[in-house]
């Protein structure tokens, strides 16, 4: 099935489907177009709501989100973006927050696996994050294992594609 020179047999899907908890439509690959489409109009909303200055909506909004698609590369990073978007505009720095968007962050590169921006802002996401919390060591592994130039002045950190 893999190298697309057989099927399995029917009687098979569910309990393949089963194995890999998920429901025969995904394995098939019925709903997944739909399942998109639901989570660019999330994105779309989230990007309406950043844009009006609605931080705390935009974090409420995804996290409600997030609920429902919690294998979402993209909201587990516009979830992690906002929430250090808000932590940025507010200068309250709590750990709670920057583990969590660490969580958030590490979460959606793996699920994105290196497939799209998601991979590389997150790591630069990652970086800054670091350096908030003052682990400039793990920022430079990301940036040199990445092969990124960065630059760090005081609170502000530029990362540059090398």
């Amino acid at each position: 099935w893999e190298n697309n020179g057989a099927y399995p047999d029917i009687a098979l899907l569910p309990v393949i489907a089963n194995y890999f908890d998920i429901t025969t439509d995904e394995l098939l690959g019925v709903d997944i177009e739909r399942k998109q489409q639901e989570i660019n109009k999330i994105i779309e909303h989230n990007a309406s709501l950043r844009s009006k200055g609605k931080s705390k909506e935009s974090i409420s909004f995804l996290r409600e989100k997030i609920i429902l698609y919690p294998k979402s590369a993209d909201i587990s990073y516009q979830l992690a973006v906002s929430l250090y978007s808000d932590l940025c505009g507010n200068r309250e720095k709590t750990e709670e927050t920057l583990d969590e968007i660490i969580n958030l962050v590490n979460k959606a590169t793996q699920l994105d696996k290196g497939k799209s921006y998601i991979t590389f802002a997150g790591k630069q996401l990652l970086c800054m994050v670091y350096e908030m919390q003052e682990r400039r060591d793990e920022a430079y592994k990301i940036a040199v294992d990445e092969k990124y130039r960065f630059f760090s002045f005081g609170d502000a950190m530029f990362i540059t594609d090398v």
